[in-house]
């Protein structure tokens, strides 16, 4: 028998026992549906994480810090995230992001201030933690291409600041018109709110997209020197610098994302450690991949159940068809024939199990999708399940093998009959 007279004869046999068939491919539907399910979760997370990362702004972007003592191009970060965890960092200085600058491959490098301050907006109740950076002159533009509303700053001296549009949907529930100047008032993180004076006040001239500028884009914007001074008065803490002169860290913008590589090695050489976006995408991958493997193993288990039901579904179909086989030994079939036949039954069952199973699992996570966005208020572009094609067609090819494996057992048997035996058997 050729194959296809074998999937015809396979497709035949299955019609005559629908109901039996059906109840053994709803195990596998069930399965394949709870697999696609949990990693497709995993995939749209991952891809929304990915999101804040893998934007032209953040892969040209470097994060550098000192560390205290030996060659900074011998240490290798021990941690996860490769940032800070593989010696003591120390403060930098002016003249060390001077020196960084000079480095090829660097357009810009700037003090990161490092500071969480109470937000109070205007009309608004209450006030909010939240990151505030300072930006140099010769950075305006870059932070001017990302605009939805408003401009940027006209004058350096004035108390002016620009807002991430993240910052006015998830935290404040405004629109990028209702924002625009509008008056903010800082006050620090520890410090009574109450001791806010007009120095403190800032108008809202513009709003930046925050996911063009990546995931450090999610900050309000000051002018350099008026974010040094607010620093000074307001950032007050014991485990962060906060005079002039003295930060924390720096950030390093590349004129090309393919040199990182290339100044972070130059930086370590110097002293300095290193985070750059690529770093972190690799642990991102690394870390989800981990996570959808568990789900995966979790969401398989129901597929692996529904082995048993087919090993037994196939069992009995060839005690069934004993003397079926027998004849159709008699008549010339070969034991291969024989087997293939039961094999390719378990196939058929396998694969329209992970079929409709497939859809079944990419139409439940459209619903929680769907409810997740009513009940949580996720904006409208963020899908937490993914169904890619590698996930459709692993799974489905997972569930035939799975089947085939199931029916392996069943389908030798038959092959081993006695014709004479089997054409006797009542």
């Amino acid at each position: 028998m050729n194959a296809g007279d074998t999937f015809g004869m396979a497709w035949a046999n299955l019609a005559r026992r629908k109901g039996r068939t059906a109840l053994t491919a709803a195990g596998v539907v069930v399965g394949v549906a709870s697999l696609v399910l949990m990693i497709s979760l995993g995939l749209g997370l991952q891809l929304q994480v990915l999101k804040f990362f893998e934007t032209d702004e953040a892969l040209r972007t470097l994060t550098v810090h000192r560390v205290k003592g030996g060659d900074g191009a011998k240490k290798k970060a021990s941690g996860p995230w490769g940032f800070g965890l593989d010696g003591q960092m120390i403060p930098m200085t002016d003249k060390d992001i001077e020196e960084i600058r000079k480095l090829p491959g660097v357009t810009a490098a700037r003090a990161e201030l490092n500071m969480i301050l109470r937000v109070a907006v205007e009309g608004e109740k209450g006030s909010i933690p939240y990151a505030v950076e300072g930006i140099l002159a010769e950075e305006e533009e870059r932070y001017s291409k990302h605009l939805v509303g408003g401009k940027m700053w006209a004058d350096r001296e004035a108390r002016v600041c620009v807002v991430p549009n993240a910052f006015l949907e998830t935290r404040l529930n405004l629109k990028t018109e209702q924002a625009l100047g509008r008056k903010v008032t800082f006050s620090g993180f520890l410090q009574d709110e109450t001791d806010s004076s007009e120095d403190d006040v800032y108008t809202i001239v513009g709003v930046v997209d925050a996911e063009k500028l990546g995931f450090k884009g999610r900050q309000i914007y000051l002018p350099m020197e008026r974010a040094l001074t607010l620093r000074e008065r307001k950032a007050v803490s014991p485990l962060l610098p906060s005079k002039r002169g003295s930060y924390l860290s720096a950030e390093v913008y590349l004129s090309d994302p393919r040199q990182a590589e290339n100044v972070a090695r130059r930086l370590r050489s110097s002293g300095y450690n290193t985070l750059s976006t690529v770093e972190i995408i690799k642990s991102v991958n690394v870390l989800f991949l981990v996570l959808e493997c568990f789900m995966g193993a979790i969401g398989a288990i129901g597929l692996v159940v529904s082995l048993f039901g087919i090993a037994n579904t196939m069992a009995m179909a060839v005690l069934e068809r004993t003397r079926e086989i027998g004849i159709m030994k008699a008549l010339g079939a070969r034991n291969g024939d024989i087997g293939r036949l039961f094999l390719a039954e378990a196939a058929v069952i396998g694969a329209l199990g992970g079929l409709v199973g497939l859809g079944a699992g990419a139409l439940v996570g459209k619903a929680v999708n769907g409810i997740a966005h009513v009940a949580f208020e996720m904006p409208a572009g963020v899908s937490l399940f993914h169904v890619s094609g590698l996930l459709a067609a692993g799974s489905v090819l997972f569930s035939v093998l799975v089947s085939v494996v199931a029916g392996w057992l069943p389908a030798r048997r038959a092959a081993r009959m006695e014709p004479v035996t089997a054409v006797r058997y009542e």
